[in-house]
């Protein structure tokens, strides 16, 4: 992964990260996909997709986070809270509210060959 500076630990499994000037959301560690195909587990590795926040009609500051397989394409949602002094920050992210295709590589650094190749011919992964 790139250098990120942790700017908020929201719980022990995710944080937000200032990645270059925006902000973005991200686990921890490193998550593998749980799907079964077969009766075998596909574990590919699950990387950001995209994420939005929003305050609801309460009051309440929440984000949605979307990670998505790099091996079979499977897509999963994670809501986390945030305090809202960060909504503004994190909406301002050029990350924010976006499908992050070309993006996923300065994020993580390097990212596997087949996502590489489904980037070029498709501009999607």
């Amino acid at each position: 992964m790139c250098t990120l500076e942790l700017v908020l630990r929201l719980n022990d499994r995710w944080g937000i990260f200032n990645k270059d000037g925006d902000l973005i959301i991200l686990p921890f560690t490193k998550l593998l996909c749980p799907m079964i195909w077969y009766d075998t587990p596909c574990l590919g590795e699950m990387l950001l997709h995209d994420f939005v926040c929003v305050k609801d009609p309460d009051g309440k500051v929440h984000c949605d986070v979307h990670l998505k397989c790099t091996r079979c394409g499977y897509h999963v949602s994670f809501g986390l809270s945030i305090p809202e002094g960060m909504l503004h920050k994190i909406r301002s992210s050029k990350y924010h509210g976006k499908t992050l295709r070309y993006e996923i590589k300065d994020i993580y650094g390097s990212i596997p060959k087949d996502v590489e190749q489904r980037l070029r011919d498709w501009s999607y992964w």
